[in-house]
């Protein structure tokens, strides 16, 4: 079948028309164009890319802990069921 659901929205998120350069630029969402890089895009650069590797080391520590949470869960798993005792059902009388 189909789902059907609302979304309600907040009246700054409807207006959908282009905004003027200038709106943008005052914003800082736009970076003035420039032919040559300047000093301050190179050190912004750098700083992004130690940001960037600060980030993927993060991901890299998490990727592994939830590996070994996984392999653990696993392994709780499968020692509980070599452990149980296995029960046998009793015939049922008639």
């Amino acid at each position: 079948g189909e789902w059907l659901f609302s979304v309600n929205l907040s009246r700054s998120e409807l207006l959908t028309d282009p905004l003027d350069i200038s709106v943008l630029l005052g914003k800082g969402e736009l970076e003035s164009a420039s032919t040559e890089p300047s000093p301050t895009n190179e050190s912004q650069e750098s700083a992004a890319s130690t940001d960037a590797a600060i980030t993927e080391n993060r991901q890299r520590i998490w990727k592994w802990l939830l590996v070994a949470t996984l392999a653990v869960l696993a392994l709780e798993t499968l020692l509980g069921r070599l452990l149980k005792p296995i029960e046998t059902p009793e015939p049922a009388s008639l």
